[in-house]
């Protein structure tokens, strides 16, 4: 998978961040593709989703997780908002 992000002038410090961190949401999401979509999902249930993802968040902050597990957690609650941001539009 390759994803292409184009940033010019001041935005381009962001680019490396911004492109490992979208490729690892999107290695996320490829590991839960047996799940499916959420289209059929309500704005309460995908709230639920990124609060249960944050929990994981905090407890790897607070835990003795790897710095890798910590960054993985942050990428499954952009993932959340993503999809919360999906459903709005979609007007669900």
């Amino acid at each position: 998978m390759k994803v292409v992000i184009d940033m010019d002038g001041e935005m381009e410090q962001y680019a490396p961040d911004i492109r490992r961190f979208v490729g690892l949401m999107c290695e996320k999401l490829h590991k839960n593709v047996h799940k499916g979509r959420w289209e059929h999902k309500t704005r309460k249930q995908c709230f639920q989703g990124l609060m249960g993802e944050i929990r994981e968040l905090r407890e790897s902050l607070d835990g003795f997780y790897d710095d890798e597990a910590v960054i993985r957690e942050c990428a499954d609650v952009a993932n959340f908002a993503m999809i919360i941001a999906s459903v709005v539009e979609r007007g669900r």
